[in-house]
Parts: structure tokens; C-alpha cells; sequence
């Protein structure tokens, strides 16, 4: 499975923890890998939104150091993207933010 991120959507996280963005991303696209293949157990809807006819899912993670983040994806086949990343762990405040940033992004 691939993992790319989404430049708009992942941009404002990695600008926070610039020094720790490349440890970040490995773990991210790893732990993104481990749900798709595991049949996304620890995932659930983060928007009413489709992309590309797929739902976007998200699931909370731990960082280490940089504390604990949500994570929203998408996959397509052997594609999945990384849409958006906050901090912001309460979930209807981060489901709030990606549905702004959807909306945003048109």
C-alpha cells in the first residue's frame, strides 16, 4: 500500500513540528498501512463527505515526544492519502476542522 500525504491539509501539522516532521510521517504512513490492512478496526467516519466516491476515515494516534494526533484518510485501491492532521484530539472539534478544510478545498 502507498501513503501520500495531502500538501494542503497536512501542511500547518508538519510546520509545528518541523524538526520532527520525517519521524512523524514514517510513523503515520505505518500506522495508516496497519489499519488499511487490518480492516480498519480502530478507525472510524470522520465526514459525511465522500472523496472520489470513498469515505474518509480517522483514527488517533500517538506520536511519542510530540504527543497524541488525529489522522483522517482516504483509500483508493493501493492508493491511500493522508487528507488532514490536527492535534486537536477531541473528536467533534477535529471533525469540525475537516469539514472546514473540505470545504476549503472545494
Amino acid at each position: 500500500m502507498q501513503v501520500v500525504f495531502d500538501k494542503a491539509g497536512c501542511k500547518s501539522f508538519f510546520k509545528k513540528f518541523r524538526s520532527q516532521q520525517h519521524q512523524m510521517q514514517t510513523e503515520i504512513l505505518e500506522a495508516v498501512d496497519e489499519e488499511i490492512n487490518s480492516g480498519m478496526s480502530k478507525t472510524k467516519i470522520a465526514a459525511h463527505e465522500r472523496i472520489n466516491g470513498r469515505s474518509i476515515h480517522e483514527f488517533r494516534l500517538n506520536l511519542g515526544t510530540v504527543g497524541s494526533a488525529r489522522v483522517a484518510f482516504y483509500a483508493n485501491n493501493q492508493l491511500a492519502t493522508v487528507l488532514f492532521i490536527s492535534t486537536d484530539l477531541q473528536k467533534r472539534t477535529f471533525t469540525d476542522e475537516l469539514e472546514r478544510f473540505l470545504k476549503e478545498r472545494g
